[in-house]
């Protein structure tokens, strides 16, 4: 599992929800191993391994659309995934 957790009131919470609310996406892909919970003013988004490719697609996806700033904070989480998941930095 990747395990992120956000505080329910910022800009990063809103990036993972708009990712996994799209639910099965054209190539029939959604995230349905991977586990999702709300605690006090956390939540916590376990992403199930091989859903790990999907959650990068997806925020990939999300930086095309956004303005430079917001795109550079959705690579850099992009990236630190790609460092935690698989140990290559990409800057």
């Amino acid at each position: 599992m990747l395990e992120i957790s956000c505080n329910v009131h910022t800009d990063d919470f809103q990036m993972f929800e708009r990712a996994i609310n799209q639910g099965i996406d054209s190539r029939l892909e959604g995230f349905i191993f991977s586990e999702f919970y709300w605690e006090n003013d956390r939540y916590f988004f376990n992403f199930h391994i091989d859903e790990v490719p999907l959650l990068i697609r997806r925020l990939t996806e999300l930086a095309d659309d956004k303005e430079s700033e917001e795109y550079n904070g959705i690579l850099d989480w992009v990236y630190d995934i790609i460092f935690e998941i698989y140990g290559v930095t990409i800057y």
